[in-house]
C-alpha cells in the first residue's frame, strides 16, 4: 500500500471515529429530549440547536466525503468494490446532489422526508456488511456468485475496528442522526 494511500485510509478513519462519537453524543441528546418532551436547557439544547441549525449542510459534507472516499478506495487505491459496497454507494451518492439542491435552494424541512428513505436502507445495508465482515462464516459468498471480491474482505482495518462498511456505516449513521435532530426542532 503506497503513503498516499495509507494517509487518506487513517484521515478518513479518525473522521469515522469522530462521527462515531458524534453520533453517541447526538443520539443520546435526542433521546433524552425525547424523554423530557422537548423541554430542555443548557448543553443538551445547544446541541440539538447547533445540530439542527448546520444538519443540512453537514450531512451535504459527509455525504461528499463518504462518496470521494469510497471512489478513491476504488479508482485511486483500487480496491475493488463487493456487492454489498456498491448498494452502499446506490444508497449514498444521490444524497450528495439531494442535500446540494437543498442548500442551493434553502430548501431545509421537505430534504428530510427525501432523504431519510436512503439513509435508513443504506445504514442498514453498510450494518449488514460489517456484521458479515465480523462473521467470516457468513452466508454471503459473494465471490462464489462471481460478481466481485468477498464482501467479508478486509482491505484495512484501523483503530481495532475501522473498515471500509464501517465507515459507511458511521457516515450513514451521522446524517441518520443529525436528520433526526434537524426533524425534531422542526416540529
Amino acid at each position: 500500500m503506497n503513503p498516499q494511500t495509507t494517509l487518506v485510509i487513517n484521515f478518513l478513519s479518525a473522521l469515522t471515529f469522530f462521527a462515531n462519537v458524534s453520533t453517541i453524543i447526538l443520539l443520546f441528546t435526542l433521546l433524552f429530549a425525547k424523554f423530557k418532551k422537548n423541554k430542555i436547557s443548557g448543553l443538551p439544547k445547544k446541541i440539538l440547536d447547533l445540530a439542527s441549525k448546520w444538519a443540512i449542510p453537514a450531512s451535504f459534507l459527509i455525504a461528499l466525503v463518504a462518496t470521494s472516499g469510497s471512489l478513491y478506495f476504488s479508482e485511486v487505491a483500487k480496491f475493488e468494490p463487493c456487492v454489498l459496497c456498491w448498494y452502499q454507494r446506490i444508497f449514498m451518492y444521490p444524497l450528495v446532489l439531494l442535500f446540494c439542491v437543498s442548500l442551493l435552494r434553502k430548501e431545509y424541512k421537505q430534504i428530510i422526508y427525501y432523504a431519510l428513505p436512503l439513509v435508513v436502507v443504506g445504514m442498514a445495508i453498510s450494518g449488514f456488511h460489517y456484521a458479515q465482515q465480523l462473521s467470516p462464516d457468513s452466508f454471503l459468498p459473494c465471490k462464489s456468485i462471481g460478481y466481485s471480491v468477498s464482501c467479508t474482505k478486509y482491505f484495512f482495518k484501523t483503530f481495532g475496528y475501522v473498515t471500509i462498511p464501517t465507515m459507511s456505516l458511521s457516515a450513514f449513521s451521522l446524517i441518520f442522526s443529525f436528520l433526526l435532530a434537524k426533524r425534531a426542532r422542526s416540529l
